[in-house]
């Protein structure tokens, strides 16, 4: 499958609960890259919109510890792609599969994690949806938080999130409440 005549989509990385991540390559560019296709059971296109403002606008930080986005799109059967640079590495919640951090590693995750919550907060942007999962560590080292915007599709009417719910803040989770909060993240960074 070729996206916007651009993105020759492979195979999957990974799922997770808004959609499947594919290796990919762009075809314009001749290089690799990774396109996470939402699930269509969230077709709803004015959260999806927010989905994509979300997104742009944590890539706009261009702050190092964001994985941002490259390009957006919508498919023919109307699901939003996004488009974002591969990362070689693992995320925060594989590692920790293999056994707890030590106190260093632990501080050498949370600096930057805080330092884009606080960057987001300051533009009044928030993630919403911290989970180790969507917490990235490069081989080459540092710390990549990824999916800002993806909280928004909580808010899909009809629809039951099917994601960690662990990691959200209480006050989120309340009908007609925000999915996404500077203190949420927070509360999930703490969590």
């Amino acid at each position: 499958i070729v996206l916007d005549k651009r993105f020759k989509v492979g195979r999957v990385l990974g799922r997770g609960p808004s959609g499947i991540v594919h290796l990919a390559t762009d075809l314009s560019r001749g290089s690799e890259c990774v396109v996470k296709r939402i699930y269509a059971k969230y077709a709803n296109r004015s959260i999806l919109d927010r989905v994509q403002a979300v997104s742009h606008a944590a890539s706009d930080m261009m702050h190092p510890a964001v994985l941002g986005v490259l390009y957006t799109g919508y498919e023919p059967s109307g699901a939003l792609y996004l488009v974002s640079p591969l990362v070689q590495g693992e995320s925060l919640r594989a590692r920790l599969q293999r056994g707890p951090l030590s106190l260093t590693a632990t501080l050498s995750v949370l600096e930057p994690l805080c330092s884009v919550l606080q960057a987001a907060a300051e533009r009044e942007l928030a993630h919403g949806a911290l989970t180790p999962s969507n917490i990235l560590l490069p081989e080459d080292g540092g710390v990549m938080l990824s999916d800002f915007g993806m909280a928004q599709l909580r808010t899909t009417p009809g629809v039951k999130w099917e994601g960690q719910l662990g990691y959200a803040a209480p006050e989120s989770l309340e009908v007609g409440a925000s999915p996404a909060s500077p203190r949420g993240d927070v509360f999930g960074l703490g969590a």
